[in-house]
């Protein structure tokens, strides 16, 4: 006890490398988890508050996705041209057409009763064998599409927006996590390191210039190069260079194979699924085209039943049947798609999706693979060393007191 008493000073010059280690280290993880979370804003909005730099640029982020997709690692055509048209609607046209009299019923059950008395069964048979026609013809235009024209029935953008922003944030920040959880680790560790380092250089200023205010300056110092030091070395230098004996390369970079097939199980996995694919192609607009068919069908036996035509009825009709209409489509998508298994995975097979990414996005030139992970902290780099700095301040600050009232 004697001994701490009268060499607090020394003792807190030895503890600098180890203070500035583990505020290299808090820094960096700090730093990283302000990247991911939270996933929605906490605090008040505008400005009072934070939310996670890439939930927060989910749409931003998703859209360069979909232009390095578009652009270098998918071609709508080349994916849609492996499919069998044939198949898919021989596979497809008996789910949707056993899905049309479930959904005559519940459209003629939400009218009002003076509407519903008018539909008896065998006018339901009749809706129900216009829908099915409607169906059998849509789905046979959307296959023909497919072969001919795929850019016409799928839309990779709108996809891939759904799949990564709003209630699907969390899957971007999966993704990003996922490719690049080896270099968040070295963030991490490397805090420690540089922190250390520089923590053995404050020892010797300290000795020359022993100053309280210098410890919190140092502070800031040690949390911008332990952060922007971190963030260079995993993205810097592009190309392998030598140094003497030693080869150096970004890290990410270097393992520019091993991330892009991650990225593209990811991809394959939670975003370019079959389902998400065939949701866009075939479910929704199948079953749009039967609720609407049987709207028509309905409104015109009880136009014809009534003896009214005037456009009140017509507008009421709509409103009616408006109420139950999402619920609807939900139900039925919901239905084709768990119906669509087999068909789903013989789409799977034939796509092939991320095999196909895969084995282009390994050879992307560096300046194009870089931005895969770069994009999560381009445009707000400045805030994440910023938030070192001033951790670093705190620590320092800390650190300081003791150096003042214990050393």
């Amino acid at each position: 006890m004697e001994f701490l008493q009268h060499h607090s000073q020394l003792i807190g010059i030895l503890l600098m490398p180890l203070t500035y280690g583990f505020t290299g280290w808090f820094t960096n993880v700090v730093a990283l988890k302000m990247t991911f979370y939270p996933l929605n804003f906490i605090g008040i909005p505008p400005y009072l508050g934070w939310q996670g730099i890439v939930p927060r640029k989910a749409t931003g982020l998703a859209l360069k996705a979909v232009q390095m997709l578009t652009e270098r690692l998918v071609r709508v055509e080349e994916f849609f041209g492996k499919l069998d048209p044939e198949m898919i609607r021989k596979n497809f046209e008996p789910v949707i057409l056993k899905e049309v009299p479930p959904a005559v019923d519940q459209m003629v059950n939400s009218l009002e009763d003076k509407y519903r008395n008018l539909i008896n069964e065998e006018d339901k048979k009749k809706i129900v064998l216009l829908a099915e026609e409607e169906a059998v013809s849509k789905v046979r235009e959307l296959t023909i599409l497919l072969k001919e024209n795929a850019n016409k029935v799928f839309n990779l953008k709108t996809v891939v927006l759904k799949n990564l922003t709003g209630k699907n944030v969390s899957i971007i920040v999966d993704i990003f996590q996922g490719v690049g959880k080896k270099e968040f680790k070295f963030i991490e560790r490397s805090g420690w390191y540089f922190g250390a380092a520089l923590g053995i250089l404050q020892m010797g200023f300290w000795y020359l210039y022993p100053h309280w205010w210098t410890l919190p300056v140092q502070g800031v110092i040690v949390g911008y190069i332990t952060n922007w030091l971190a963030l260079y070395m995993i993205f810097r230098p592009l190309y392998p260079k030598k140094i003497l004996f030693l080869s150096y390369h970004g890290l990410f970079l270097k393992r520019q194979e091993e991330v892009s097939r991650e990225y593209s199980r990811m991809f394959a996995t939670h975003v370019l699924t079959p389902k998400n694919i065939m949701e866009e192609v075939l479910y929704k607009r199948t079953a749009r085209a039967v609720i609407e068919a049987i709207e028509d069908q309905t409104g015109k036996i009880i136009r014809e039943k009534s003896g009214d035509t005037s456009t009140d009825l017509i507008e009421t009709l709509d409103k009616e049947t408006g109420k139950i209409q999402p619920k609807l489509m939900e139900e039925m998508i919901g239905m084709l798609s768990a119906s669509s298994s087999t068909m789903e995975k013989l789409i799977a097979r034939s796509m092939n999706v991320e095999e196909s990414m895969f084995q282009k996005m390994k050879v992307l030139p560096p300046e194009e693979f870089e931005p895969i992970l770069r994009t999560a902290f381009q445009e707000d780099e400045f805030i994440l060393i910023l938030i070192g700095s001033v951790l670093g301040a705190l620590v320092g600050l800390l650190q300081a007191v003791y150096m003042i009232y214990l050393g």
